[in-house]
């Protein structure tokens, strides 16, 4: 019934099999393919905070969705003053310029992009199961990630523009923020660092 539950709602799919979740929360697993990046290409990259970040919304209709590039920026350059991390860049193969335009507004703003990886495009969604799992937190907008990304039990920060309660998850690791500061970012950030809000905890 409406409005939609995305923490336990039925997925068509399911339902035109007759199978009911019966508020059971959604749960997804890494697949061989992103075990294989985590053990392959994720392994290289050294460093023991790792943060992924979708901007997403490449596609025109959902423009609208995405977060503002100059705050992105300004969250993520004061973040890194105060944690050294690894930042991946996800998305499709069709975000990939909205990526490259955060990496040159923060090289511009910030300077040094060395901790910035931009792994959009990286394959089948079972891949990117693998990059968001690597991740101790995701931020994304309200996008395919940002729901992969409670379902995998990863603490999640999920941006809005506008309210919209229909696409909110209730899990006790995920955070909504709609249009925040940067100051406001950074601080639900740091609240799960401060291990106040522990991954997979609470699902």
């Amino acid at each position: 019934p409406e409005p939609m539950d995305y923490t336990c709602r039925d997925f068509a799919a399911l339902a035109a099999l007759g199978l009911e979740r019966n508020g059971q929360p959604i749960v997804l697993q890494v697949g061989g393919e992103g075990q294989a990046w985590q053990s392959g290409p994720g392994k290289k990259i050294s460093g023991e905070l790792r943060i992924g970040l979708n901007i997403g919304c490449g596609t025109p209709d959902a423009v609208p969705k995405r977060p503002d590039i100059g705050s992105l920026v300004e969250s993520f350059g004061n973040l890194a003053q105060l944690h050294r991390h690894q930042l991946f860049l996800t998305g499709a193969a069709n975000e990939r310029p909205v990526n490259e335009e955060f990496a040159r507004h923060y090289a511009q703003r910030w300077g040094d992009i060395g901790h910035i990886h931009d792994v959009s495009g990286s394959g089948a969604l079972t891949v990117l199961s693998g990059i968001i799992d690597s991740c101790q937190i995701f931020v994304s907008s309200d996008s395919g990630p940002y729901h992969m990304a409670v379902a995998l039990g990863v603490p999640t920060i999920a941006l809005f523009n506008f309210p919209n309660a229909a696409h909110y998850h209730a899990a006790g690791n995920v955070r909504i923020l709609v249009r925040p500061s940067p100051q406001s970012l950074v601080q639900t950030v740091q609240s799960f660092l401060s291990g106040s809000l522990s991954r997979k905890a609470d699902l």
